[in-house]
Parts: structure tokens; sequence; C-alpha cells
């Protein structure tokens, strides 16, 4: 009997790039928000009153003069 001899391809195959088809996220999630310094609702509040009351009266008066 003869004896085979058999051919073994090489095949230098690289692996596959990783693809993202779908992402899942959470709907619901809502990140926690950091909290305001202490003071800063007053002042914003006291310009709005400010802005709102005093400045625009002053500007009715000057337009008035």
């Amino acid at each position: 009997m003869a004896r085979r001899t058999r051919n073994i391809p090489d095949l230098n195959l690289e692996p596959e790039e990783a693809k993202v088809l779908s992402t899942a996220f959470n709907l619901f999630y809502r990140p926690q928000e950091e909290p305001l310094p202490a003071g800063i609702k007053e002042f914003t509040n006291s310009l709005t009153n400010f802005i709102e009351g005093g400045a625009t009266k002053q500007l009715l008066v000057l337009k008035l003069k």
C-alpha cells in the first residue's frame, strides 16, 4: 500500500471585528441632578422680582419724563 501525503492548507484567518447591531437603553433612567449651591434660588427669585417690578416701573418713569 502506498502512503498518501495530506495537503493541509494554510488558512491565515484573522478574527472578525465585533459589530454592534443594536443598543439597549433604559428609557426610564434619569440621572440625578447636582444640587444647586445654597442661596441660588433666592437670588434668582430676587432678580426676577426686580426685573418684572422695579426695573419696568423705572423705565416707564424715564420714558414719561
